[in-house]
């Protein structure tokens, strides 16, 4: 079917070619958005790369440390290179201070409900403290928020552990600790 339309010059337009382009042009459209849609899920878990992205888990940290009744944080900091690797946060809870880092490839948000451990820097080694061991010494620990809460026992019970388990630093691989939170007592 073919149309004349009046204007200055004739112009025929072909109606059934017509219907044609426009489905095409629809099917590019579509395939477009699929595309899009497909490489935007394939860049998510690398959202981190990209300010202000990598700023969304730190940010949740400090937002589950304010949650805690009694903490104060004291300062903060953030390695930021290609993407936000490790932050920390220096904090005082009932009167008594410590400081905690997250590392690259935790979930920074997750350890704040349930832990494996806590890992304390020292000298030359790291100390690691079991959350079984916490338990049978009737300290309920499941996540960061218990650990915080309970600092003061948390500390205690460090200080008097008959049989301390140490991993030299260069024994350490930090891979086999993801569950395990950096925390120093000042």
């Amino acid at each position: 079917m073919k149309w004349m339309i009046a204007g200055s010059g004739s112009v025929i337009v072909d109606v059934r070619r017509l219907g044609y382009s426009m489905r095409y042009g629809l099917k590019q459209i579509l395939v477009a958005i699929a595309f899009v849609a497909i490489a935007l899920a394939l860049l998510a878990p690398f959202r981190g790369m990209f300010p202000p992205f990598y700023y969304a888990q730190y940010n949740s940290a400090k937002n589950k440390l304010d949650t805690i009744d009694g903490l104060q944080i004291l300062d903060s900091w953030q390695h930021k290179d290609i993407y936000l690797e490790d932050c920390g946060f220096d904090i005082k809870i009932d009167a008594q201070d410590a400081a905690i880092t997250f590392v690259d490839h935790q979930d920074w948000v997750g350890l704040f409900g349930k832990i494996d451990g806590i890992r304390i820097p020292m000298k030359g080694h790291q100390r690691l403290v079991t959350r079984e061991q916490l338990k049978s010494a009737g300290i309920e620990i499941n996540g960061l928020t218990d650990v915080l809460k309970n600092l003061r026992s948390v500390i205690k019970f460090c200080s008097i552990q008959t049989e301390p388990t140490f991993v030299s630093n260069s024994e350490y691989d930090y891979r086999n600790y993801l569950k395990y939170v950096e925390i120093r007592f000042q």
